[in-house]
């Protein structure tokens, strides 16, 4: 998660929890929540917006990717649906819907800002 506290960004990939009260008509947050290990708590937070982030995201695809109507795999076979193929760099792509796709997911890097 990307929370935006009164302006200030602070990203989470664990869970989080947000209270608010009422006092003389202005309404005040506080929230909770672990950022790289460390717990955090704001108190008194006038504004705030909590925006998703995925935990897990696609690996980058290889720079250069076969053409899957025309080019052949290593076995000069054409490119299969649901087929896992690693590429000389050892990067892998997935043929998915008959486009090249990522094959394998990484941690969002987003989680680790410190």
């Amino acid at each position: 998660m990307l929370i935006i506290a009164d302006g200030e960004d602070f990203h989470t990939c664990d869970s989080f929890s947000l209270e608010s009260s009422s006092t003389f008509g202005q309404t005040l947050y506080e929230l909770s929540f672990t950022q790289n290990g460390l717990k955090v708590k704001l108190n008194g937070v006038k504004k705030v917006e909590i925006i998703e982030q995925l935990l897990m995201i696609d690996e980058s695809l290889p720079i250069y990717l076969p053409n899957i109507l025309t080019d052949k795999d290593k076995d000069g076979q054409p490119y299969k649906e649901g087929l896992v193929y690693t590429f000389y760099d050892g990067s892998q792509a997935m043929v998915k819907n008959g486009k090249w796709a990522a094959a394998k997911k990484k941690r969002n890097p987003i989680c680790d800002i410190p």
